[in-house]
């Protein structure tokens, strides 16, 4: 895949008839990890922001696709004005914590882990003016408290991912998605901020082309 050039061509997905019924009813956020359709649907997720390449805003604005940055609210903090043109291209963000801790979530205390979450979710209302209502744990770990805390916080849904972008290939069950392994309908796909981004970018638009699949807004989907 060349780096340079004009991006896959991609279209964008209509507003389905309605977003997903999340039970929010009881004391846990509820845990997404594909949005359920039978549609040819993917959602395109971005996690971090520590890298923060000037190519991204000429990206989003040449795909006119809805992605949804799940960002480190201290590293949004440390540059707002690069994470706000990203919105103005349609980008969305949602909380990712505070500092995204190297130690798992899943192993500190509650008081710990609402600080985390929910005041990096504060911090982003801040930064953004708009209150983030989806939440990506570190690493993809949590527990119960994790869920808990969410739902507390605001939090109307943890969300997880099936393909991620690795080496500048997007795999899904840890392997490179093709015929044998294709697409799925809903499936929630996940990509970094890094060094490699223009390329990874490039690589994954060009897999969901390949598949004949379309991009929807997550948000429209879970609200």
């Amino acid at each position: 895949m060349s780096a340079t050039g004009p991006l896959p061509v991609v279209p964008l997905a209509p507003p389905p008839d309605g977003p997903l019924k999340l039970d929010q009813s009881g004391p846990y956020a509820p845990l997404v990890t594909r949005i359920p359709t039978d549609k040819k649907i993917v959602f395109i997720t971005m996690d971090d922001g520590t890298t923060q390449a000037p190519v991204a805003q000429d990206l989003f604005r040449e795909s006119k696709l809805p992605v949804t940055m799940f960002l480190i609210s201290h590293t949004a903090a440390s540059n707002p004005k690069y994470f706000k043109g990203l919105v103005q291209k349609g980008a969305r963000v949602e909380d990712h914590t505070v500092t995204h801790p190297m130690m798992n979530l899943n192993k500190r205390s509650a008081l710990y882990q609402k600080n985390q979450i929910c005041g990096a979710s504060k911090q982003l209302k801040g930064i953004f003016g708009i209150q983030p209502t989806l939440f990506r744990p570190p690493y993809g770990l949590y527990n119960e408290t994790t869920l808990k805390i969410a739902h507390d916080c605001g939090i109307h849904a943890v969300v997880m991912w099936e393909g991620s972008m690795i080496g500048g290939g997007l795999f899904i069950n840890q392997h490179e998605v093709g015929p044998r392994n294709p697409l799925k309908p809903g499936m929630i796909l996940l990509m970094h901020f890094t060094p490699h981004f223009n390329e990874d970018y490039r690589v994954l638009l060009a897999a969901i082309a390949k598949s004949g699949y379309s991009v929807g807004r997550l948000t429209d989907y879970l609200q």
